[in-house]
C-alpha cells in the first residue's frame, strides 16, 4: 500500500490525480489484500475486489 500511496502523492504533483483503489480477494484461505491506483492496468489488480476508494488529493503547494 505504501508504494501506491507514493504514487499517489507523485501523480497529483504532476496535475494527474488518480484515486488509490484498496481490494481484497474473496474470502478463503489466500485471502490477501492490495493497493493500486485508479487506472492501472488490469493485471495490477486481477482477482481483487474493491473495498475501498480513496479520493487523490490536490498537490499541495508550498510558498518560499
Amino acid at each position: 500500500m505504501m508504494r501506491a500511496l507514493v504514487l499517489q502523492t507523485w501523480h497529483a504533483a504532476q496535475g494527474q490525480p488518480r484515486d488509490l483503489v484498496i481490494g481484497v480477494t474473496p474470502p478463503g484461505e489466500d485471502f490477501k489484500a492490495h493497493a493500486w491506483l485508479d487506472g492501472d492496468p488490469p493485471c495490477e489488480h486481477e482477482g481483487f475486489i474493491e473495498l475501498l476508494r480513496r479520493p487523490a488529493r490536490p498537490a499541495s503547494r508550498s510558498t518560499p
